[in-house]
């Protein structure tokens, strides 16, 4: 008999979890390529590989549910699914740990 759980997919790409590492916010997941992609943006503003992902100048991160304020800024696919550079910050530290474990 065959369990049939839903697969879980980042919230910014759609990658399933048997695609990708994914972190999980309270309602939401971002998956490893998208935690390197918007750190990689936030650092740089343009990252080849990243055309469905951009830098918002406001908005609320889907993730911690916050408005950022004094220079924390938003990488987004849209309006509805962005994510704060306060939680990639920590999205980059958990996946360094996780790999860390796995090796």
């Amino acid at each position: 008999m065959k369990c049939s759980h839903p697969l879980l997919a980042c919230t910014l790409c759609g990658t399933t979890q048997r695609e990708a590492v994914l972190l999980a916010g309270p309602t939401v997941y971002i998956c490893d390529r998208c935690i390197i992609l918007a750190a990689a943006l936030l650092a740089e503003d343009t990252v080849a590989g990243a055309s469905y992902l951009c830098v918002l100048p406001n908005g609320r991160c889907t993730y911690c549910g916050e408005k950022p304020a004094g220079g924390v800024r938003l990488v987004a696919r849209d309006e509805e699914r962005a994510i704060c550079s306060t939680c990639v910050d920590a999205s980059v530290e958990i996946l360094d740990r996780v790999r860390t474990q796995r090796s």
